[in-house]
């Protein structure tokens, strides 16, 4: 560690940031309302907006959506830095909740692709739905890698 330290101020060279959030539990607040925005990206209906939001939490006691809301960029943006800084462990399961999310009906929208490639791409995840028309009906499979 001591060297790794040395070489990073001897050579000016910044890592990537530390991961501080190893549990769920610890960015509760910023899973919900993330995933609270990508179901309402699934569809215009509370009732189906609901089945998403319920299909990432599935074996998770306790959450519950943020209602609906004008999408506020800034505490968008701060939910999405603090899951960055989640462990690479919770990461994959993140993307995993949020995959299970979009494919609750096995289609996915223009809307939800969108901002599952925001998480993504905020998140650093090699998860990729390439190749993939967002509205044409897809497999759970497709976008998680095995």
């Amino acid at each position: 560690m001591a060297v790794r330290a040395t070489l990073q101020r001897r050579f000016n060279i910044i890592g990537p940031p530390r991961s501080t959030n190893s549990k769920l539990e610890e960015a509760r607040e910023a899973f919900t309302l993330v995933l609270s925005r990508l179901a309402e990206a699934s569809s215009n209906e509370r009732s189906t907006q609901d089945q998403s939001f319920m299909a990432a939490i599935n074996g998770l006691a306790g959450y519950q959506r943020v209602p609906p809301a004008p999408l506020d960029m800034g505490f968008m943006s701060a939910a999405l830095l603090k899951l960055r800084d989640t462990s690479p462990n919770l990461k994959h399961e993140l993307v995993t909740r949020f995959a299970n999310a979009i494919h609750r009906d096995s289609n996915i929208t223009i809307e939800e692709a969108k901002v599952f490639r925001a998480i993504r791409a905020t998140l650093d995840s090699p998860v990729s739905i390439n190749g993939i028309t967002p509205g044409d009906g897809h497999l759970l499979s497709e976008l998680i890698p095995v």
